[in-house]
């Protein structure tokens, strides 16, 4: 009888690790991040709001004839028309997860070409000025056992 409560104990303790376990809750961050960027990529921005957890407020900024809570067309427009690139996730760098629900994650975008997406110098300014990008930190929370991305994707003016 004592050794079958040891063994229930090591099963509960077991069990309980399964449940926290950061490696899990990273994948997962991880796993919704490229499920919003694939979405967005393929103009599914209903599903691709459904995955999102931040502000509207610079979307409605910049276009203001859409009403804020009009979250899809929002995402269409920032997608076809303001410059955001909405472009999936070509492969993951690295995940850390700097809080309690907070997970920054490095991704490579893939370009129209299936290569890297590389962000280069804008608006004037030189390779020197603004060097080239190509991996880029995306924020993803943890609320109530969902998991929210809330970076906007990459804007090129």
């Amino acid at each position: 009888m004592k050794h079958a409560r040891i063994w229930l104990l090591i099963l509960l303790l077991l069990a309980g690790c399964a449940l926290f376990n950061p490696q899990n809750d990273a994948a997962q961050a991880e796993k919704t991040l490229i499920a919003f960027f694939e979405h967005l990529s393929r103009g599914e921005y209903a599903q691709a709001d459904a995955l999102y957890g931040a502000s509207y407020e610079p979307l409605a900024y910049l276009n203001p004839s859409i009403p804020e809570d009009d979250h899809e067309a929002l995402w269409r427009a920032a997608c076809e028309v303001n410059g955001f690139q909405c472009l999936p996730v070509l492969r993951v760098i690295g995940t850390d997860k700097f809080s309690l629900n907070e997970y920054i994650i490095k991704v490579e975008f893939r370009g129209a070409d299936g290569n890297p997406f590389v962000f280069g110098p804008c608006c004037g300014a030189s390779e020197e000025e603004m060097p080239p990008e190509a991996q880029f930190e995306m924020l993803v929370i943890e609320s109530g056992g969902r998991y929210l991305v809330t970076s906007l994707p990459v804007l090129v003016p």
